[in-house]
């Protein structure tokens, strides 16, 4: 009976520590910040929607989170929208995760910008701010 005792410990302890090729449950908040430079033509009825996406890529399945805000603006102007985005899923060590913004409108003619960046895996219950511009 001990010795199963000693085993089960040891198999907890190596769970612990994250290495290469193992995975270990992750979470936290990705916040994207987005600028985005509204042109002087764009009608002030027009709704501009931001869309945030973050994709975790170091497992065999993927995982992922997405959310949507609403941009407040004046035609001419930079706008703001932050997008919080959290997340749990079980990583490998050296995951890296892709932030994606896409930026879109109920107008016709106006371009639909997405921009994204790969960033390492964030600490275990962190929030990290990535800064993602765009123009409409």
């Amino acid at each position: 009976m001990a010795l199963l005792l000693r085993t089960a410990i040891a198999i907890t302890s190596a769970a612990l520590v994250i290495s290469p090729g193992m995975a270990a449950a992750s979470s936290g908040t990705i916040k994207i910040d987005a600028a985005i430079m509204v042109d002087k033509n764009v009608p002030s009825n027009t709704v501009i929607t931001a869309r945030g996406y973050v994709n975790e890529n170091g497992t065999t399945s993927s995982h992922g989170a997405s959310s949507s805000v609403t941009v407040t603006f004046k035609p001419g102007q930079t706008a703001h929208a932050t997008i919080m985005l959290p997340y749990t899923w079980t990583a490998t060590a050296g995951a890296t995760v892709r932030v994606s913004l896409l930026v879109s409108s109920n107008a016709q003619n106006l371009p639909n910008p997405e921009d994204s960046r790969v960033i390492p895996l964030p600490a275990n219950g962190s929030t990290v701010t990535v800064d993602l511009p765009a123009a409409i």
